[in-house]
């Protein structure tokens, strides 16, 4: 009897734990805080759906953590009409609507080390004052890959991929928008990068890869207005004034230069300013690879066993 009641306490404590084990990846608290962990089931299959909720919230996804809701359908990630964070950090959004959809103000969404694939847009914000920043992750959308919406937007993309299949691969919108980009491919198949309405900022650092138009005007056209595109990457000392006098020579509002064997083409932008910086080429110090290091150890094996023969025989 004692052993049958221990046997049910055992499978009873199984039970709770792998119920709690259970649990669904994405779980609020505290109550304007969700957070997607690596708990089973992992990835979370319903998504974070949060667009009638007032709150300003906070959603975190952990390193690991996966929503997929390509299944269930509808955005992976989408918060209501407060100042909402949504940080991504080393994990996989999935979906076939929106990757991260926030609505109404000032929104902040961070996506480090990690993938987002969409049906629609990768991360759509709307209303004003959004920042959106990617670092070493790729944004993988049928439509637009960062949409963001109204005024004084940034986006800063570095060390990463954000491409469209079908529309932009970052749009904004309105005006005042400042887009930066340093290291990462930003790829669509007409305009890679479409600004708002006036008086937006392209920042194109070293390592920007542009495979698209960048069109600073939605509306095209206006002379009056401040749309800017900043040359701010590296280039061999020996090769500035060269490139620089390309940039001067450059037209607007339409136009194209090449800087370090990438191709830049523009539509529609006011004003091209130079912020380019020389740098000196370094020669590497030439190094031996493994397979040099093998085969220098294995000459020097035979140069010493002859050595040492030959001074058996003279002894």
């Amino acid at each position: 009897m004692i052993k049958l009641v221990c046997f049910s306490i055992i499978a009873l404590a199984v039970c709770l734990a792998y119920s709690n084990f259970s649990i669904a990846v994405c779980v609020q608290g505290p109550p304007t805080t969700f957070t997607c962990n690596t708990n089973p089931p992992n990835p979370d299959l319903d998504g974070i759906r949060e667009d009638i909720n007032p709150d300003d919230l906070i959603v975190n996804v952990l390193p690991g953590a996966g929503v997929d809701t390509t299944a269930a359908g509808g955005d992976a990630i989408r918060t209501g009409n407060g100042m909402d964070i949504v940080d991504v950090d080393g994990g996989d959004i999935d979906s076939d609507e929106d990757g991260i959809d926030t609505s109404t103000n000032q929104d902040q969404v961070t996506v480090k080390d990690s993938t987002i694939t969409a049906g629609e847009d990768g991360i759509d914000t709307s209303t004003n004052k959004d920042t959106v920043t990617v670092i070493n992750s790729t944004i993988t959308a049928v439509e637009e890959g960062i949409d963001t919406s109204t005024n004084m937007d940034i986006v800063t993309v570095t060390d990463s991929t954000v491409k469209s299949s079908t529309k932009e691969a970052i749009e904004t919108s309105t005006n005042i928008d400042q887009v930066t980009i340093i290291n990462s491919i930003i790829m669509a198949p007409t305009d890679a990068i479409q600004l708002g309405t006036n008086d937006d900022t392209i920042t194109l650092g070293t390592g920007a890869d542009i495979r698209g138009l960048i069109n600073c005007d939605q509306d095209s056209g206006d002379t009056s207005l401040l749309d800017t595109i900043i040359f701010a990457m590296d280039v061999p000392e020996e090769a500035l004034p060269f490139i620089s006098s390309q940039i001067a020579a450059a037209t607007v509002p339409d136009g194209s230069v090449t800087i370090n064997g990438l191709f830049y083409e523009w539509i529609n932008c006011n004003i091209l300013e130079n912020q380019l910086n020389g740098v000196r080429n370094v020669r590497p110090i030439p190094t031996l690879s493994e397979w040099g290091l093998i085969a220098m150890a294995g000459a020097l094996g035979v140069f010493g066993t002859i050595y040492m023969a030959r001074r058996r025989q003279t002894a």
